[in-house]
């Protein structure tokens, strides 16, 4: 079996269905969401129904929940802000309860997928170096963990460092 983790898609309908179609390409059949399906992008309703149809695990990103509440857009950037406030007259009241109703973290065969940091997941800090992500090392409880959030690819060994994952096709 072959997995495709996907994060920050950010309501890119055109990308989603591109990166979708080559993960089919290359024999993926199970595919995980790290949250902000919604958020910046034109095509949120569009994004939604597709991650739900393809989703084996998807979590709450930032994004996500701004998008599903009606609470204040304060911790937003204004660009953010605006871009959120336009989504959620975009979603219907149904795409907005999904979204509201994803969880911060899952665990899934050895794996802990989960959009920001691991202790305080919705306080939605980001892992941007080895020191934070050894402190996520030390908390996820299972070999593997997968984080989005930075829109930066990096990956992590415990006591190894890091390197990049930018250009790694399988």
């Amino acid at each position: 079996m072959r997995i495709a983790v996907l994060g920050d898609i950010h309501a890119n309908l055109h990308a989603l269905e591109a990166v979708l179609r080559d993960a089919r390409g290359l024999g993926c059949t199970e595919f995980h969401f790290l949250g902000d399906i919604v958020g910046y992008g034109a095509f949120p309703a569009e994004c939604v129904e597709v991650t739900r149809a393809a989703a084996g695990v998807c979590v709450l990103g930032n994004h996500d929940q701004g998008a599903a509440s009606e609470n204040s857009l304060g911790g937003f950037s204004e660009t953010a802000a605006l871009s959120l406030e336009w989504t959620r007259r975009r979603l219907s009241p149904d795409q907005r309860t999904w979204l509201g109703s994803l969880p911060p973290r899952r665990q899934l065969r050895g794996m802990v997928f989960v959009h920001a940091t691991l202790d305080t997941p919705l306080s939605w800090g980001y892992v941007r170096g080895v020191a934070a992500a050894e402190m996520c090392m030390h908390l996820q409880g299972l070999p593997l963990c997968f984080i989005g959030h930075t829109h930066v690819p990096r990956g992590y060994i415990r006591g190894g460092g890091d390197f990049s994952l930018e250009g790694t096709d399988g």
